[in-house]
């Protein structure tokens, strides 16, 4: 028997397994009994996933932060956990300023086409440190209690002079311990 409560439940059902863009249903009366026709737009799949502009970034890293896959469904969720997961990446490696604007591109037979153009930019480094309002330790002492190095060389530096919001955040609480070990209770 017709149940528009379990016709809801199938529709979800469809819907979960993330494959159809759209979903529509409609009923129609016949003489002994309903018609349901259910008409369903498949989501694109993904034929091609090609990096566009990765010049310094190792390429293999670089693919590992790509969610997308090729011959599966195109999900726009995971095309922005592609671009977020590139940056972080690229954050990570000391290029701050990296952006990845991607590209979709429908094909025939419902397929899509994805590029994602990599703008890597230039390493961000952290040329001086300067500490203010240190009246009981020098900034030399200081210095050698955080993490984060001005650049000198690359090889005297390595990835310590490269700015990270993250690293300067653990630098904020290394003094903020060095100074409460030191007795300083209310240290900002």
């Amino acid at each position: 028997p017709f149940s528009p409560r379990v016709l809801r439940e199938d529709v979800k059902r469809l819907y979960a397994l993330r494959t159809f863009d759209d979903i529509r249903v409609t009923a129609e009366e016949l003489g002994d009994g309903m018609r349901i026709v259910i008409t369903v737009t498949e989501k694109p799949a993904v034929r091609n996933v090609t990096l566009d502009g990765r010049r310094r970034g190792d390429e293999d890293e670089v693919r590992q932060r790509v969610r997308l896959k090729e011959r599966a469904t195109f999900e726009r969720n995971l095309l922005n956990d592609s671009v977020t997961g590139i940056q972080d990446y690229y954050r990570q490696e000391g290029y701050y300023f990296a952006h990845v604007r991607p590209e979709v591109v429908e094909v025939d037979d419902n397929q899509v086409d994805v590029t994602l153009h990599i703008t890597e930019g230039k390493k961000v480094r952290i040329r001086r440190i300067e500490f203010t309002g240190n009246r009981h330790f020098p900034a030399s002492i200081l210095q050698g209690e955080i993490q984060t190095k001005p650049y000198q060389a690359p090889i005297l530096s390595g990835g310590a002079s490269l700015y990270r919001p993250e690293g300067l955040r653990v630098d904020l609480q290394l003094l903020q311990s060095f100074y409460q070990n030191n007795g300083f209770v209310n240290i900002q």
